[in-house]
């Protein structure tokens, strides 16, 4: 787990561009989608329900350019052969999941940890120098030689006793490139690049593929694939194994880009409905509608150059598309079937296709409603969604004390053709179909950090496949009389300043901490805010797990305001009243020197009045030396540069002494006792090597080399603590202060 935490902090700061998003792209269909579980395989159903490319050379037919591409597709589907039969299960897989989020839930948290720690452990690591050209090859420096298969070759299968974890495309692009994007070419061969980036470089390259229009074969930089006329569906996988353990491996690959081969004097035609741009319209189709008009997405090309089309609706006149504009809408459609021609360019030989557009008048729809448990707080919530907005989703405000929800979706031509019911949030996706309770009521627990999402998918009255998601924002009752809300409150703890203190310094460093209402450390800045004054302030650093912030000030009365939303958006506020003097006035400080673990008990325990404007290593500094200690240390007693390393006075380890039973102790933590060579300095490594030292805290926190920073404030408890086992021997945690 912490290598895969620290695989997450490196994604968080290595500030890589995500890849491209292919679902932006307007040519982009449903078989973009990709899975995270062990498949590389592209969906060839959803890849044949979208070819819709019109190509005409001069004088030739639809017909006859139809039949030389089925041809085409014919002579692609008998080269597969035994390749595609290593696919086959991978693309039931998909098909199950083409709906579902991108991440995949089925991949448990174990094999991410596994996956991730593969990736991560060669980050740096100069006993794997990065070696090679453009690479793939083998990942060390064969410019593009392929793999030869290796372990683990057999489809996604690991070798024995390993695993085989599949990386989605943005995880993949942390280990190689390519040059593949979405794009219109006139030319038939094209020259696909593979690049290692430095942490490809350092895994094993066990085999690299190509998956062209669902047919996949070993490449290598140089060699270029062949595309066919029209669309093009293309995407790159490759595996990896890991150098210390071969037997574990990894699948990473590309987004499927659709690349678009057009013949420089020929044309290209493609016609997507707008609304839905994953429906493209061939010649023949017949396309249902529920309202009167539509708007359609149209591309004409010769080669890779826009150029205008011309569409017809029934038998009105053409309307000209201009290259610029490529959206056509289709208003006032008849009851019924309605013809639309669309043509690339004008003329005769031009390719064009013709559709018909049914307008159905019948109403049906869908219904939501929801519920909290029976006598809570919680609103009703009820949706009705017509058959105009299929395919289509809403946001819902549930108000209540408690997450708990329960919901029930009607179709209006019979639940027997709801085929799915999802609810998915931040983890993933909890298939409900099935989970019925009385009423044909669901229950789920309702995600206070997101927006809970509920997704039907249905067969229409004309047996197409539909889906409506609603998105259920949930607001916690703010009530604190309710049961549910009373005791469960998160914490703010301010760590060096209280309500009506007095400081003498501006710009003055305040630390605070925050937890949720079960303890937790809250690290999300976006859960908290802190005013000075009414005006929002953006904490300045974090220390342990304290947020620090820099207050600027002003002479007199100033005014702190903290509020605090945990995750499940229980609430806190904090108001703190400051008083700013800049004059030099005193505080009194309680200041403790003490070496308890080596029998020594306390060497200084004193209250002495200071100027109220120094800092704790100056009232350190200062009060050694009037006990005839000399301190020794880095940096200045102003900055957070200081830090306190040695304290001498002669004989100051006159008498010391540890048990056997604490260096017994010490030895079980790993930690060897050296006797010093001295006994007129302590500090830093003395007695254990990179272990022992001296250890600061103000008012019980620790705050080491920001005590040059912090200034000291009256009443303030300085403790100048000896530890031999990093600060868990005086009960002090490094982690819990400022460093």
């Amino acid at each position: 787990m912490c290598l895969a935490a620290l695989f997450f902090i490196m994604l968080a700061v290595s500030g890589h561009t995500a890849p491209e998003n292919p679902m932006e792209d307007k040519d982009a269909d449903a078989s973009r989608m990709y899975l995270t579980s062990s498949t590389l395989a592209m969906d060839e159903t959803q890849l044949a329900d979208v070819e819709n490319a019109n190509i005409n050379t001069g004088e030739e037919g639809n017909k006859e350019a139809q039949e030389e591409k089925e041809k085409e597709q014919e002579e692609d589907q008998a080269e597969q052969g035994e390749m595609q039969q290593e696919d086959d299960n991978a693309q039931e897989n998909q098909r199950e999941h083409a709906n579902a989020d991108t991440s995949d839930p089925s991949l448990s948290a174990p094999s991410r940890d596994s996956l991730l720690a593969l990736i991560d452990k060669h980050k740096n690591d100069p006993s794997n120098p990065s070696q090679g050209g453009e690479g793939p090859g083998t990942g060390e420096g064969d410019n593009g030689n392929p793999g030869d298969g290796g372990p683990g070759g057999n489809g996604n299968k690991p070798t024995e006793g390993g695993e085989a974890i599949t990386l989605n495309p943005e995880q993949s692009s942390l280990l190689f490139t390519t040059n593949l994007k979405n794009e219109i070419v006139d030319k038939q061969e094209y020259d696909l690049r593979i690049k290692l980036t430095e942490k490809g470089k350092q895994l094993n390259l066990v085999s690299q593929k190509v998956i062209l229009n669902g047919s996949s074969s070993l490449y290598q930089n140089g060699m270029g694939i062949k595309l066919k006329k029209g669309d093009n569906k293309v995407s790159v996988a490759l595996r990896f194994s890991d150098k210390t353990d071969e037997k574990n491996q990894i699948n990473a690959f590309t987004p499927t880009y659709t690349i678009i081969y057009v013949p420089e004097e020929e044309y290209y035609l493609k016609v997507q409905v707008s609304a839905d741009p994953t429906v493209i319209l061939k010649d023949g189709d017949n396309y249902t509608v529920n309202k009167n008009n539509i708007s359609l997405l149209v591309t004409a090309k010769q080669g890779t150059k826009d150029i205008k089309a011309r569409v017809r609706l029934n038998r009105g006149s053409y309307m000209e598309l201009d290259p610029s504009d490529r959206v056509c809408n289709l208003e006032q459609l008849n009851v019924g079937e309605n013809t639309v021609n669309v043509q690339a360019g004008s003329g005769g030989g031009h390719p064009d296709i013709t559709f018909t557009i049914t307008y159905k008048t019948e109403t049906e729809s869908l219904q939501f409603e929801g519920k909290g448990p029976d006598g809570g707080d919680g609103n009703e919530l009820s949706d009705t969604v017509e058959s105009s907005s299929f395919t289509g989703s809403k946001v819902l405000t549930y108000t209540a004390s408690t997450t708990k929800f329960y919901f029930r979706i009607s179709l209006s031509t019979g639940q027997d053709r709801i085929t799915k019911i999802e609810v998915g949030n931040r983890i993933g996706w909890i298939d409900k179909t099935d989970q019925k309770l009385l009423d044909r009521y669901i229950e789920c627990d309702l995600d206070a950090s997101v927006n809970t999402q509920i997704k039907v998918t249905f067969m229409d009255s004309n047996n197409q496949k539909k889906h409506y998601i609603w998105e259920i924002e949930y607001v916690r009752n703010e009530d604190g009389n309710l049961p549910d809300n009373n005791k469960k409150v998160p914490y703010i703890d301010p760590r060096n300043l209280g309500d009506n203190e007095t400081v003498h310094e501006s710009p003055y460093t305040f630390a605070v901490a925050f937890s949720d209402h079960n303890g937790a450390v809250i690290r999300d800045s976006k859960q908290f805010k802190v005013y000075l004054n009414g005006e929002p302030l953006v904490f300045s650093g974090i220390s342990g797990g304290d947020f620090e912030f820099t207050l600027y000030l002003t002479e007199g009365i100033n005014h702190i305001r903290i509020e605090l939303t945990d995750y499940e958006q229980y609430k806190a506020t904090k108001d703190l009243t400051v008083t700013f003097s800049p004059d030099k006035q005193s505080a009194q400080v309680h200041m403790i020197l003490s070496a308890n673990v080596l029998g020594l008990g306390t060497m200084i325990d004193e209250y002495v009045t200071v100027p109220a404007d120094q800092t704790v290593a100056q009232v350190v500094n200062d009060r050694l030396q009037a006990y005839g200690y000399t301190p020794i240390y880095q940096g200045i007693p102003t900055d957070a540069s200081y830090f306190l390393d040695y304290i001498e006075k002669k004989g100051i380890l006159d008498g010391w002494s540890i048990s056997d039973e604490q260096r017994e102790m010490y030895e079980w933590q790993g930690i060897t006792i050296e006797d010093p060579a001295s006994n007129d300095s302590l500090g830093k490594n003395i007695f254990a090597s990179g272990s022992s030292g001296w250890m600061v805290t103000q008012n019980n926190r620790f705050i080491g080399q920001s005590m040059g920073v912090f200034g000291i404030r009256d009443r303030d408890v300085i403790q100048v603590m000896f530890t031999i086992n990093n600060g868990a021997d005086i009960n002090v945690d490094p982690n819990s202060g400022d460093y």
